[in-house]
This record gives C-alpha cells, sequence and structure tokens, in this order.
C-alpha cells in the first residue's frame, strides 16, 4: 500500500500513459479518480504526441507533458533529459497505468517518493508500490492502481472539449459548406490496427442511407488513411471529408455529430466518452472488454475464431478478415437507427 500517496499531502501528482490513443482515453477514468481523492493537487499527465489533444479534453488534468519517445525525444539522452525536467517539478505521487519497460523508468527518473505502477511490467523495481494486473473491462482495468491508494470507485472514462476545439471544428466546416444546423453522423473510417477496419464500400453504403435519413456522413481519420476516405467518397459523394485532420480538431468534429459509426479506434472511443452514441463494430477484438455505458451498439459477428487480439493486428492470422469484411451494412444501420432515429 502506498502510504505517503493515501494519507500524506500530495500537491504535485504525475500520471504515465504514453502509449495509444484509445488508452489515453481509457485513462481518464483514473485521472478523474485521482483528482476526486487530492482535488487540490496539480495533476500532469504525460504522454506520447498522438494522445496531447486528448489529454487537454480531460476533466482533472491541469498540464499536459508530450514525451515524443520515437521521434525528438528517442534515446537516452532525451531520456535524462526528460527525468531532470520532471524532478524540477518536485512530484509527490507518480501512477503509471502505462505497462511498459521505458514508463517504469521514467517513474523512477520523476523523483516522486510515491510510485505506483503494474507488477508485471519489465522494470517494476522502479515503483515503490507495484500492483498484480487484473484483467476485465479496458475502461476498468486502473482502478486497482487507484484501490492501491485507497481509492475504491472511479467514474467512467469522460473528455470535454475546449473552446480550441470547438472553434477549429467549426472553421473546418464552414470552410466546406456545412451549416450550425446541418445534422452530421461521423464516420470514422480506420485504426492504428487494418484488421479493425471495416472496407470502405461498406462504409459508402452506410453513408448513403445516411444521407437518404437527413444525416450528412462526416469522414474522420488519420492522415494515412486518406486514400480510404476517397473510396469512401466515390462511394458517397455526399459525404464530408476531414481525415487527416489534427487530433484536437477531430474532437472538435465528433463533438458535432449526433451519432459515431466507427471501429475499435481511439477517435471512436474519444467520442463515446464525449457523450456521443456510438456504433461501435467489433472484428477481432472483444466488445465486451470495452464496455462501459448504454449508450453505445457494438457490432460483432462472434466468429469462432475472435477475438484472435487484445488490441488488433496488421493482417488476420487465418487469412479472410471475415471478422469485418462480412459485417453487413444493415445491421449497422439497424444499430445507428436506434440511437438517432430519422
Amino acid at each position: 500500500m502506498a502510504s505517503r500517496g493515501r494519507d500524506g499531502a500530495v500537491s504535485q501528482l504525475l500520471v504515465i500513459e504514453t502509449a495509444w490513443l484509445g488508452d489515453v482515453v481509457f485513462v481518464s477514468s483514473l485521472v478523474q479518480a485521482l483528482k476526486i481523492r487530492w482535488p487540490d493537487a496539480r495533476l500532469t499527465l504525460l504522454c506520447a504526441p498522438r494522445g496531447r489533444d486528448v489529454g487537454a479534453c480531460m476533466p482533472g488534468v491541469d498540464e499536459v507533458l508530450v514525451y515524443d519517445k520515437h521521434g525528438a525525444d528517442r534515446g537516452a539522452t532525451a531520456l535524462l533529459r526528460l527525468g531532470r525536467a520532471l524532478r524540477a517539478r518536485r512530484f509527490d505521487l507518480c501512477v503509471a497505468p502505462h505497462r511498459s519497460a521505458r514508463s517504469a523508468v521514467v517513474a523512477a527518473l520523476s523523483g516522486a517518493p510515491v510510485r505506483v505502477g503494474y507488477a508485471s511490467v519489465a522494470g517494476a523495481v522502479c515503483f515503490t508500490t507495484a500492483v498484480p494486473g487484473r484483467g476485465g473491462r479496458f475502461a476498468e482495468r486502473d482502478l486497482a492502481l487507484a484501490r492501491a491508494l485507497g481509492i475504491d470507485a472511479a467514474p467512467p472514462p469522460r473528455l470535454e472539449l475546449t473552446g480550441a476545439a470547438r472553434e477549429q471544428a467549426a472553421a473546418v466546416l464552414a470552410s466546406k459548406g456545412v451549416g450550425p444546423q446541418t445534422r452530421l453522423a461521423g464516420l470514422v473510417l480506420g485504426s492504428e490496427w487494418a484488421t479493425k477496419r471495416w472496407p470502405a464500400a461498406r462504409f459508402g453504403e452506410a453513408g448513403r442511407a445516411l444521407l437518404a435519413q437527413g444525416l450528412t456522413p462526416l469522414l474522420l481519420g488519420a492522415p494515412g488513411e486518406k486514400a480510404l476516405a476517397a473510396e469512401v467518397l466515390a462511394a458517397c459523394p455526399g459525404a464530408v471529408d476531414t481525415v487527416g485532420n489534427p487530433i484536437l480538431e477531430a474532437l472538435g468534429l465528433l463533438g458535432r455529430c449526433e451519432l459515431v459509426i466507427g471501429g475499435d479506434s481511439g477517435l471512436v472511443h474519444a467520442a463515446r466518452a464525449l457523450g456521443k452514441p456510438a456504433v461501435v463494430l467489433f472484428g477481432p477484438t472483444d466488445p465486451e472488454l470495452h464496455r462501459w455505458r448504454d449508450a453505445d451498439r457494438p457490432v460483432w459477428l462472434a466468429l469462432e475464431c475472435a477475438p484472435c487480439s487484445a488490441h488488433g493486428q496488421r493482417t488476420c492470422p487465418l487469412g479472410h478478415h471475415r471478422c469485418m469484411k462480412d459485417l453487413p451494412v444493415e445491421t449497422v444501420l439497424g444499430a445507428a437507427r436506434e440511437l438517432a432515429p430519422s
């Protein structure tokens, strides 16, 4: 039990989560719990560049520090420089939900006298309290770390749009001729893992049906998914393409949508944390692990070979990718109609 973190004064608190975008969304649950326990503490989130804008929209976060571990901050010299910068902030408590040896080392370099992380991580010796990792739903897993600090419950993941996110979204929509009264349905086309993607032709067909219901499809995704967006636009010319935009802008755009449709990806989970109804398309991953609220409609074929992965893979292990290719458009649209009746 981390006695000082539980009972002692905490004025400076560090949370380390430098993983994927979705992981940063999920850590908002832990952040809220920590802030409820120590409401006067200054909470700093250390994340990778892709998580910065999500961190800025996270209730309870006072400061976001970016650790570009694969870019400008790559290597031992940059790691030591980061350690010096963290020690200068004199953190009382460091919580490291990211399961990696590097994050454990960063926790040690922070100089925080109380450091809480998972015992299963290589480098767990860097923690003053190493907690056995627990399975279960992603949104609840980090409650194990909270319990080590005397916290028994955590709110569900939540994000709140900043003024900058709203302004950027309004500007990009205006530039594309989309008025403030236009009803939008967000189509999140991609994912870091190819096996989580629904085919472009299916998105195009769904987009045409949404248009017929009075909803304008808004395409969202990463810069690497522009070719995928072009395929969807060819099948659904009435869609609005914003694929490749910055994360903060994408968050603002999601905030304008009546519902969101997409695979198991960071932007879809961000939309859920923003309170948007979502039709979530699952293939290689388990929908039950991602459940945290009733305003979602998971769509899953539950094939014998699924789930085949906790996070997705580059290619289907069996070579057919049926778990996503065979997801029927009508099933997805039926779920969408439940969430946003015409």
